[in-house]
Parts: C-alpha cells; sequence; structure tokens
C-alpha cells in the first residue's frame, strides 16, 4: 500500500528506467560481444586450438558480459537503495502528518491544520492514512465538509484501490451531511460532476451510487435551486458505461424514478463536458430493461429506491 511503501507510480517508473537501461547499455555490449565473436570465428569447433585473435575475441567477449553484469547489478542495486530511503522518507513524513493533526493536550487541531494535514498526506501518497484519519475525524466534527469532501475526490481520482473503497464508503456515510442550509449550496465529488468512474473498485462503484439517493434526498426537491434532475445524466452515464448489471439495474430504477415527472423534451444537464437531455435519457430508460435477477434485493437498496419514490412524491422523510 502506498502508506508505508514507494508510490506505485514510483516503482512503476523504476521498472521503466532498467528496462531501459537494459536496452540502451546492457544490450548493445552484448550485441557487440557476439558480433566480435562470430566474426572471429570463434564458433567454429573445427578449427582446432584457439590462435591469438581467437583468444582476444574471447578475451573481449568475457570482458563485455562482466561489463553488462557489473553495471547491471549497480543499477539494481541503487534502485533498491532509492526504494528503502523513499520508505523511510515516506514512514517519517506520515508521522509527522499524524502528528500535525493532534494539539498537545490530545485534542485535534483547527480544521484548516488538519485539512492541510490530510491533504499533505494524500499529495505524499499516502492515501489510506490519510482516509482514516478523515474517517475518525469527519466523524467527532473536527473535519469540515468542504476538505473533507476534496480530499476524498482526490483519492477517488488517484488512490490506491483500498483507499478508493474507503474514500467511497466514506461519501456513502456522509451523504445525507453534504448539503448547507442555503438552498443550492453543497459539496460534492467533482469526480462525479465529470463522469461516472467505471474503472474504480466495485465496492467502491456500488458506495457512490447508493450514497446518491442519500444525498439528493437530504433535501426537499424545492431546494435545489437549478432542479433535482441535474444529478440524472450521472446516472445515465452508470446506465451506459459501467460493466456490472446490479449497478446498471439500480441506476436505471432511480433514474426513472427521477425523470417521472418531466417530458421527453430537449431540455438538458451536463455531464462534464456533455449535455444529455430529457428526451435522450428517458430513451436510455426504455432501451435498457434490467433482468429479474440483475436487481439488487436487500432491504437497504429497496429502502433507498423507496426513498426516492416518497421524495419524489413530496412525502416527509
Amino acid at each position: 500500500m502506498r502508506s508505508t511503501s514507494t508510490p506505485r507510480k514510483n516503482r512503476r517508473i523504476n521498472l521503466i528506467s532498467l528496462i531501459t537501461v537494459a536496452l540502451l547499455v546492457v544490450a548493445p555490449l552484448y550485441l557487440l560481444a557476439v558480433t566480435v565473436a562470430i566474426r572471429s570465428n570463434l564458433f567454429d569447433f573445427d578449427k582446432g586450438a584457439l590462435d591469438a585473435n581467437d583468444t582476444k575475441a574471447l578475451w573481449a567477449f568475457i570482458g563485455s558480459g562482466i561489463a553488462a553484469a557489473v553495471t547491471l547489478t549497480g543499477l539494481l542495486v541503487t534502485a533498491n537503495h532509492n526504494r528503502q530511503v523513499e520508505r523511510r522518507l515516506g514512514l517519517d513524513t506520515a508521522v509527522k502528518g499524524i502528528a500535525l493533526t493532534h494539539r498537545d493536550d490530545g485534542s485535534y487541531a483547527q480544521k484548516a491544520v488538519l485539512a492541510g494535514a490530510l491533504s499533505t498526506l494524500v499529495h505524499l501518497y499516502h492515501p489510506v492514512i490519510a482516509m482514516r484519519m478523515l474517517s475518525a475525524t469527519w466523524r467527532e466534527d473536527a473535519a469540515d465538509t468542504a476538505s473533507a469532501i476534496w480530499i476524498i475526490d482526490e483519492v477517488l481520482e488517484d488512490g490506491t484501490p483500498e483507499s478508493q473503497i474507503e474514500a467511497a464508503r466514506l461519501f456513502y456515510q456522509h451523504a445525507d451531511q453534504l448539503c448547507y442550509a442555503s438552498p443550492g449550496q453543497y459539496e460534492f465529488p467533482a469526480i462525479l460532476e465529470k463522469k461516472w468512474p467505471a474503472k474504480l473498485p466495485w465496492d467502491a462503484r456500488l458506495a457512490l451510487l447508493t450514497g446518491l439517493p442519500k444525498f439528493l434526498t437530504s433535501k426537499p426537491k424545492q431546494w435545489w435551486t437549478d432542479g433535482h434532475h441535474w444529478i440524472c445524466p450521472l446516472l445515465e452515464a452508470v446506465i451506459k458505461d459501467d460493466n456490472d448489471k446490479s449497478l446498471k439495474a439500480f441506476a436505471h430504477d432511480m433514474l426513472g424514478r427521477l425523470l417521472s415527472d418531466v417530458e421527453p423534451s430537449d431540455a438538458a444537464h451536463r455531464l462534464g463536458n456533455k449535455k444529455r437531455t430529457f428526451r435522450e435519457m428517458k430513451k436510455t430508460i426504455d432501451d435498457y430493461t434490467p433482468k429479474a435477477g440483475d436487481r439488487f434485493t436487500d432491504a437497504e437498496t429497496q429502502g433507498l429506491l423507496a426513498r426516492i419514490q416518497d421524495w419524489m412524491e413530496g412525502k416527509t422523510l
């Protein structure tokens, strides 16, 4: 995990560097040695004993091989040393980052300091530690909502699979706390305003998707000054882009409920740089029919769909 080892990207870069060196340095040396050996007829075993030229060619071949082996060994030793140094520095940084989140008396630091410490952990490739800290501090109201959502968004964009699952679950747990008192003012992960992140782990996608009805129904329909249909293109993207039939079915059923109060028209909402009209989204619903076995049957997800239905009908939740 990134919290205790070299970041995945850095490990990939180190591996690419070694392969590049092997191709650009070691391979040419071996090629040169083999060329010399062939041109000197070193492999002609019918010639009898080696003469002076053959001996020189043999020593050139052996020398090239030794030089290549020494070069590659040095590179491997250096790369391993660098990884150990990065691990040690990463651990020291994580410990210092955690120390910033508390005062001397054991209480949490001010929200601005805490947000900065957690952001630093994310940017220094410790997303798992950042998510664990955020989970505890947010639950105890020591983290502000805007910073928490920003950190969650950063991890969803570029975290480890483990940290992305934790980030999505944090979104789900706090989904009904993301709206402010002023109508139309809320916090929301930027990644979900651009696309449906279909490449995230399944557990993360499930948490994000099931968090949407909690988020949307946390305020009455009239609270949403730009209309409550703005989230519909995201649900349509789940139907179109996700490869899990259960997630697609849940998005389909939720989208159908949300669009039940509008007629097909060219009125549109945006997801990223794409506009989707009510006509297009209703067609998506009509064209995709989940099979009976695709739908979730647990009480929680069924309760979320029922919550959306009651919310659409204006019932008090």
